[in-house]
């Protein structure tokens, strides 16, 4: 990275307050660049500002001021591929807000070939619909990944019902039948809400139905999403394994880098 922004100003990444931002609590989006392109862009808006009517903050920002940081940060530092993370703290003014690059780890050609190992975690986040960082569970999360070969951690609630991932939404498969945790107990991901319109779009038997930690050993398959994993299989959660081929995982998978190229084909700056 050699540039990033604060309120619409470009500046050095020396300047850049690592420390600070690194342990920040806020509101914050990441937005997958791919050839340039900011993906589903509108998407991510949308979402950042719900969260700061969900934590009730107060802020100045507009849609239009987002949209021309991040394609002066794209610009700026010629991104072609990579992750732009937004921040907006909770502890300095409302205003003071960060485009950045952050570092992205993109899943093998094996993983998703062969499907990525996940384990569990009795943990929920207090207000899952809000994106925010800082957050216990988190470092939770990353604590268990921390050297391991885990790809991502499951979250199970007090009741005993599996709700998301620590950075991921998670599907079920059973009986060729699609289904994920319900909107409210999640947080809805920008790939969570495609991959809802591909299983409609495919024909495919789908619903939001809680799943107990009991019963995951009666599902077929299993995936997870997100802006930088896509749409990933699952070969196992904790000792229970999965079919990682299965059709119905491929098909969407298909799908899902299908609707992306549209979406790069479609794109303008100027309908921003």
């Amino acid at each position: 990275m050699s540039y990033f922004i604060c309120n619409d100003e470009i500046k050095s990444s020396c300047d850049f307050p690592q420390d600070t931002i690194d342990t920040a609590l806020g509101i914050y989006e990441v937005i997958r660049v791919i050839d340039s392109i900011p993906l589903f862009l509108q998407e991510h808006m949308d979402r950042f500002f719900q969260s700061a009517r969900l934590l009730k903050l107060e802020h100045d920002i507009n849609n239009k001021q987002f949209t021309n940081s991040i394609k002066s940060l794209i610009d700026a530092n010629r991104l072609t591929n990579g992750n732009i993370k937004v921040l907006l703290p909770l502890q300095v003014k409302s205003s003071q807000l960060f485009f950045w690059i952050c570092s992205s780890h993109y899943p093998t050609v094996e993983n998703y070939s062969q499907g990525v190992h996940l384990a569990s975690l009795q943990a929920s986040r207090p207000q899952p619909n809000a994106k925010a960082s800082g957050l216990p569970v988190r470092e939770k999360a990353n604590e268990i990944l921390k050297g391991s070969k885990l790809f991502e951690v499951v979250l199970i609630d007090e009741s005993g019902y599996i709700t998301e991932c620590s950075r991921s939404n998670i599907f079920f498969i059973k009986n060729n039948k699609v289904f994920t945790s319900p909107v409210e107990h999640v947080l809805s991901g920008i790939t969570r809400q495609k991959i809802i319109l591909i299983c409609q779009q495919l024909g495919l038997d789908f619903s939001e139905t809680s799943l107990s930690i009991q019963e995951l050993n009666k599902v077929d398959a299993v995936f997870i999403t997100g802006s930088s994993t896509k749409v990933m299989p699952v070969k196992a959660i904790n000792r229970i394994q999965f079919q990682p081929k299965h059709p119905v995982t491929l098909n969407i998978m298909k799908a899902y880098d299908a609707l992306v190229a549209a979406y790069q084909g479609a794109f303008q700056w100027s309908k921003y």
